[in-house]
């Protein structure tokens, strides 16, 4: 290198280091002033009718993708009102796809989707006879599209076709595990009409897990929220799952993990406890709640939404730390 360029370079050291430095303090002022997030807003759906709607979307991974349930006619297809299906909608090409038909429009419906993480399956529910095997009006049971082969899978077939059903699928980022809440009695253990359990079906190996085992005959368990894995199950339920003496009608948030088969109690409440959604860790849950859970003198029925967030073992600091830097309960 001769002694012109190494001028040269010792010349601009001090300038690149000085945008280095300006670039890194952009950085940190932008995070202190929590800039807020701009994005832009747009409409999905246009009802065919003023007294059609949509309801219940669920979103792929990458957001590229929602599955929603509408009685909207919205292929100009003719279709009556009061007739929900499964749709699909792809953000990239701007168009729908109708997922379900119903197999007799003046009766039955689809709803309740929940998508995998790549947007290819979608879980929901149906009392729809989609492969004319005899299904009875009202008998709902969980079913499985694949965007790919555009097949439909029947995953539960109630024990009691004239009064069980199944409710509420909630489907793994791999599409592969599904979480249900259902009455049926799938391993034909004796489980009583109307008792309401937490179930695991996997469809690699098609195999039922029953999650929950009900403390009394008229406790349930509702509302699953799967973590991406599938290894975590987030839930409402009225059962006294750990024998703490839980009362009757009381019902809290649940945390089952299929890999140590425990259970955690996620709320100590009196009332009011719905809707968990899991994150895709299995760490933080949100729900609903009308209880006064950290003692502040809330007031009866004023419904809030809450989180709570699993603490893990610092073996450095010998002591459990949040994930983030927040707390929660």
């Amino acid at each position: 290198m001769n002694a012109e360029r190494q001028q040269i370079l010792w010349r601009a050291s001090p300038l690149v280091l000085s945008l280095v430095l300006a670039a890194a303090l952009l950085v940190v002022v932008r995070s202190a002033l929590a800039l807020p997030r701009l994005g832009s807003l747009a409409r999905v759906t246009y009802a065919s009718h003023t007294n059609r709607d949509s309801y219940n979307p669920s979103l792929s991974g990458d957001g590229t993708v929602v599955a929603f349930e509408s009685d909207s006619d919205l292929l100009n297809e003719g279709r009556p009102n009061d007739v929900w299906e499964v749709w699909l909608y792809e953000t990239a090409t701007l168009t729908f796809t109708r997922v379900t038909s119903a197999s007799d429009p003046a009766n039955r419906d689809s709803e309740y989707p929940s998508l995998n993480g790549d947007g290819t399956v979608v879980a929901f529910l149906s009392d729809s006879d989609f492969l004319n095997e005899g299904i009875a009006d009202t008998q709902r049971e969980i079913w499985l599209y694949d965007t790919a082969t555009l097949t439909l899978t029947r995953v539960t077939s109630a024990s009691d076709p004239a009064k069980r059903d199944s409710w509420d699928p909630s489907l793994s980022e791999d599409g592969t595990v599904v979480a249900f809440e259902s009455d049926s009695d799938f391993l034909n253990e004796g489980i009583a009409d109307a008792r309401y359990e937490i179930w695991l079906y996997d469809t690699a190996t098609l195999t039922f897990t029953r999650v929950t085992t009900v403390s009394d005959h008229n406790r349930n368990s509702w509302d699953p929220s799967l973590s991406g894995d599938g290894t975590v199950v987030a839930f409402r339920s009225s059962s006294d799952l750990l024998n703490e003496g839980i009362a009757d009608g009381q019902q809290e948030i649940w945390l089952y993990d299929t890999t140590t088969l425990t259970f955690t109690r996620v709320t100590s409440g009196l009332y009011g406890m719905s809707n968990p959604s899991l994150s895709g860790d299995g760490m933080v849950v949100a729900f609903r709640s009308s209880s006064d859970l950290l003692n502040e003198g809330r007031p009866d029925n004023v419904v809030e939404i809450w989180l709570w967030e699993e603490w893990l073992w610092e073996e450095s600091e010998g002591r459990y730390l949040p994930l983030v830097l927040r707390k929660y309960q």
